[in-house]
């Protein structure tokens, strides 16, 4: 019987505000009530599908109104014949608002309503499709998604505030279960979000799929001195390169990225020496071909790289490119060998510009 009026609760849910016309709660709520005292239990599936359609816009739910619904339906589902059921509609209606209760219900009815035990074990909710700048709200309370949550029955709701609804979906969870809200809003332009849900949104930013990246640094290593090369060699640096995020198509959360790309070192005081067809060689400009890989943190992308330079290296790095807000700029500290004429600490610290490429 759970699992029945669940389903039948997400299929009331379509999108009112395409109507033209939010429901009000309080009348649907009331008219639930209703029906409930006067036992009219034929109707009280249908009243129960207009309150949660009610919740499908306007404000965000309050306590109140959620405690009423599930203790209207606990008391349908007693009178129904289904205990369990109706234990765990008065489950949630105290999870929401303890203090909540309608006398209308009988002395009897709230003796059950005391009974009901708190949920002892959690499942998750999430939503899909994965929401980036609207809020979300769980039982009339911003969440980050997926939200770990009591079973049971929970209200997920979205929108651009809490005063801006545009999807309420009543949920069943599962001990270490996932609910997954099933909505078909598609977001708008980033709003301007409420006071009281600007840190407990989910903000994520979907990231270009491909980037260009163009950096300039310098660094610092130490290895044997070699005819013109010093032991401690200041070298300059360019490199251009692009970023792939995976995966590439459109809607993933791109947190793996790869990046090839080339270079070329300018070494300070000095000249790159190196064992040529001629003999002894030096030159003033290395040059190089590398490939970067990692993954993406708060901060930004982190990961290693490994690159062949002419003459006669290869450079191992580990790497963090720190991101300068919402310009499409970062500093990009590295740290590692250069291998092939003896093992070389080296650090560098580079300046890059990545513009995006493709979306």
């Amino acid at each position: 019987m759970r699992f029945l009026v669940a389903a039948l609760g997400l299929l009331a849910c379509t999108p009112a505000m395409a109507q033209g016309v939010c429901p009000g709660r309080e009348d649907a709520l009331a008219a639930l009530e209703e029906a409930v005292v006067t036992v009219d239990l034929g109707a009280v599936q249908q009243r129960i599908d207009e309150v949660i359609a009610a919740f499908d816009c306007g404000k965000s739910a309050t306590p109140e109104q959620l405690a009423r619904l599930w203790n209207a339906e606990g008391a349908y589902l007693q009178l129904d014949g289904d205990p369990t059921a109706a234990e765990e509609s008065f489950q949630a209606a105290k999870r929401v608002a303890p203090d909540q209760w309608t006398e209308a219900f009988g002395p009897r009815m709230r003796e059950i309503w005391d009974d009901a035990p708190e949920a002892t074990e959690r499942g998750s909710i999430s939503l899909d499709p994965r929401l980036s700048w609207w809020a979300v709200l769980v039982d009339g309370q911003p969440a980050k998604i997926p939200a770990e949550v009591p079973t049971g029955l929970h209200v997920v709701q979205g929108g651009p505030s809490t005063d801006d609804i545009r999807f309420g979906k009543l949920v069943y969870v599962r001990p270490a279960g996932i609910a997954v809200a099933v909505h078909d809003e598609k977001e708008g332009i980033a709003p301007t979000m409420a006071s009281d849900i600007a840190e407990a949104v989910e903000a994520s930013a979907q990231l270009p799929r491909f980037t260009s990246h163009t950096a300039v640094g310098a660094g610092f290593a130490f290895g044997r001195a070699d005819r013109n090369e010093p032991a401690a060699k200041l070298p300059l640096s360019l490199e251009i390169s692009g970023i792939a995020r995976l995966p590439i198509r459109e809607g993933g959360e791109r947190v793996l990225w790869v990046r090839p790309g080339v270079s070329t070192w300018a070494l300070i005081d000095g000249q790159w020496a190196f064992d040529g067809t001629e003999g002894a060689t030096e030159v003033p400009n290395g040059l190089g071909v590398e490939l970067a890989a990692g993954g993406r943190n708060v901060q930004g992308d982190v990961g290693g790289l490994v690159a062949w330079q002419w003459p006669g290296r290869v450079q191992l790095r580990i790497l963090a490119s720190l991101e300068l807000g919402k310009v499409p700029l970062a500093i990009e500290p590295r740290v590692g060998l250069n291998v092939g004429r003896g093992a070389e600490p080296a650090v560098e610290v580079l300046f890059a510009y990545r513009p995006p490429i493709i979306w």
